[in-house]
Parts: C-alpha cells; sequence; structure tokens
C-alpha cells in the first residue's frame, strides 16, 4: 500500500505499508453486525531525487527481538522438559 507523496526541497518520499484487514459479519442481512479489525505497518519509502528512485526499507527491530523472545522462551521450554523426563527415568531405573 502506497501513502501519499511528500516532497521536500528536490525529494519526493513515497511511504510504503502492509496492510492486513480482518472483517466478521455477523448476520449482517438481520442488522446484527460485526467486527473489523485493521493492521497498518510500515515498510519502507520510496525516495525520488529527480529521476532516480530508491526503496529504502524500514526494519522492524522490535519485531525481530520478540522472535527471538519466543525461540528462546520454546527452546528453554523444551530442554527443560527433557532434562526432566531425563532425571526421572533414570531415578525409576535405579
Amino acid at each position: 500500500m502506497k501513502g501519499e507523496p511528500i516532497t521536500v526541497g528536490s525529494r519526493t518520499l513515497v511511504p510504503l505499508a502492509r496492510r492486513i484487514v480482518l472483517r466478521f459479519d455477523v448476520g449482517s442481512r438481520h442488522g446484527m453486525g460485526g467486527a473489523h479489525v485493521e493492521h497498518v505497518q510500515p515498510i519502507g519509502v520510496i525516495e525520488r531525487i529527480g529521476e532516480v528512485e530508491q526503496r529504502v526499507p524500514i526494519e522492524d527491530v522490535t519485531g525481530a527481538a520478540l522472535r527471538w523472545v519466543l525461540i528462546t522462551g520454546i527452546v528453554v521450554s523444551a530442554l527443560a522438559w527433557l532434562a526432566r523426563r531425563v532425571l526421572r527415568h533414570g531415578k525409576e531405573s535405579v
């Protein structure tokens, strides 16, 4: 999704975004309505200087950090579960 171009001096900037829309209609024929959820995330900017155009990405550092936290939590939980299981079976065989 492209936003409105912004001109600053000789530069024109066009914001780029990812748009996710979820709609849930519940009995819309009977006037019951539904739900509408929309998420817009900036992903970059198109920079134009004269005839030269380049795309400048916006990195989602927070999202990347949260994914690493989630992965680390899953791995640590799996290792703790495995360690408990090995220790329990070790005690049963003695």
